[in-house]
């Protein structure tokens, strides 16, 4: 779990040090490095994205207005952050 913990805070930190967070260049910039960190995930630690993006799909399904948006996000995380091609 260190891969995904890591990723996690560096990015995170990345974000909270940005002077702007929303401008694109910077959020696309620091996305990146998101996905290049989880490039090293380990098949376990690629086990529990997959569990916990699945568990986030279903608690939108049952959402009392499921967002279609939302749940193709969780749907295409791995293969958008090049874990699963």
């Amino acid at each position: 779990m260190d891969t995904i913990a890591k990723a996690l805070i560096e990015q995170t930190r990345l974000l909270e040090e940005a002077e702007d967070p929303l401008d694109l260049d910077s959020v696309a910039t620091i996305l990146e490095g998101l996905a290049e960190a989880l490039e090293s995930a380990t098949p376990e630690e690629v086990d529990v994205l997959r569990q916990t993006l699945e568990e986030l799909m279903q608690a939108e399904r049952k959402a009392a207005r499921p967002r279609a948006r939302v749940i193709e996000y969780y749907r295409t995380f791995l293969p958008n952050v090049g874990i699963l091609k």
